[in-house]
């Protein structure tokens, strides 16, 4: 893949798409939320590029890093639903992970993906108050020709 503005536009947008085909979730941004008015909002963020080697042909590989957080409201719940959110968590988990697995080159716009090893969840308290669940899936994509250097 070489590094153009419409291969990464394609490949941000493909992954966002295999997200949106996971069940339950509403909404799909390229941000952290300010306000979250749905149950389950992602944010997809671009977090840096780090480099991974130049090889002897004069390109540039990179990993491009990419947060995916999943916010759950949490607000006036009562422990039985609190109890079904985990359960959506651990499902909406898993689901992600194996929806971007499963076009590893988001559609030829990457060489491939990778998903961190664990997943992280945690609560987004505010005002000394819990408010949300939030789970985080790290994602780097690929390119291992990102950039041509001249001879």
């Amino acid at each position: 893949m070489t590094d153009t503005a419409n291969a990464r536009e394609s490949a941000w947008a493909a992954l966002e798409t295999a997200i949106k085909t996971v069940s339950g979730i509403e909404i799909v941004r390229r941000h952290e939320p300010r306000v979250i008015a749905s149950n389950q909002f992602v944010g997809v963020s671009y977090m840096g590029d780090e480099k991974i080697a130049t090889t002897i042909g004069g390109n540039v590989m990179v990993w491009a890093r990419f947060r995916v957080r999943c916010y759950w409201s949490t607000q006036g719940l009562d422990p039985g639903a609190l109890d079904v959110i985990e359960k959506q968590i651990w499902d909406t988990d898993r689901a992600i992970q194996a929806a971007i697995r499963a076009d590893s080159t988001l559609g030829g716009n990457v060489t491939d993906l990778d998903i961190d090893d664990s997943s992280q969840t945690t609560y987004l308290e505010l005002a000394d108050q819990v408010m949300f669940r939030v789970l985080t899936i790290n994602v780097d994509l690929a390119e291992f020709e990102a950039e041509s250097i001249a001879p």
